[in-house]
C-alpha cells in the first residue's frame, strides 16, 4: 500500500503487506486491526505510524523481520506497538536508509532482534527496543543506536558489532546532555577490522 496525500481505502490492505509512505507527511493511525507488515518504506519524512486511539499494533505475522528503510535526511517515528503475532510467531526489525527512525512506545513487546544497517535508531527507554534478550540482541553495522534521553540499556540485551566477514563498525551515542548506560556485553561480529 503507498501512502501518499490520501488515505488509502481499509480494503486496499492485506496480511502480511508492504507499505509505503511519500507525499506530505501525516499521523497513521493504527485502529482496532493487527496490521501484518513485511516492510515499510519511508519516502518522505515526518511520518509517525501510531496506535493513538487504536489498540492495534505492527508485527510481521508470522515468524520474520520487518524491514524499515528510512533513507538520509528523513526522521520518521513509530509511536505505535510492535509487537510478536499471536501463536508463539516472533517479530524481529531492521533498518536500513541513513536517516533517523524514533522508537517512542514503552509498551514494545515484540521479543525478536533489532538489525541496524545503516542510520540512527533513537530511542529513549530500554522497553521501546522491545523484549528481546541474549546474545546478538542488537546487532550494529555501519549505524548508530541514539539515545534521545538518558536511560540504561538492559544487561541482558547481547551488542554485536561489525560483520562476520571483513570489516564494520557500530555506534552508540547519546544526545547532547544525555547519557547512555549499558553495562552488557559487546561482541565483535567476527570480522577484520570491525570497531565501535
Amino acid at each position: 500500500v503507498n501512502w501518499n496525500n490520501s488515505v488509502p481505502a481499509a480494503s486496499a490492505w492485506v496480511n502480511p503487506g508492504t507499505a509505503t509512505f511519500s507525499g506530505a507527511a501525516k499521523a497513521v493511525v493504527l485502529q482496532n486491526d493487527n496490521i501484518a507488515v513485511t516492510a515499510i518504506t519511508f519516502a518522505s519524512t515526518g511520518w509517525n505510524i501510531s496506535s493513538s486511539g487504536g489498540t492495534g499494533v505492527l508485527q510481521f505475522g508470522s515468524t520474520g523481520t520487518i524491514a524499515i528503510n528510512n533513507p538520509a535526511g528523513m526522521t520518521n517515528t513509530i509511536s505505535g506497538v510492535i509487537a510478536d503475532t499471536t501463536g508463539g510467531f516472533v517479530t524481529s526489525i531492521s533498518q536500513n536508509g541513513n536517516g533517523t527512525l524514533v522508537l517512542t512506545n514503552t509498551n514494545n513487546s515484540f521479543s525478536g532482534t533489532i538489525s541496524l544497517t545503516a542510520g540512527h535508531l533513537s530511542v529513549s527507554d530500554d522497553r521501546q527496543l522491545g523484549t528481546g534478550t541474549g546474545a546478538g540482541n542488537i546487532s550494529i553495522n555501519g549505524a548508530d543506536l541514539l539515545a534521545n534521553t538518558s536511560f540504561e540499556v538492559s544487561s541482558a540485551r547481547g551488542i554485536v558489532v561489525g560483520q562476520a566477514t571483513g570489516g564494520g563498525n557500530g555506534q552508540l551515542s547519546a544526545a547532547a546532555s544525555t547519557i547512555l548506560t549499558y553495562n552488557g556485553v559487546i561482541a565483535d561480529a567476527g570480522g577484520v577490522g570491525n570497531s565501535l
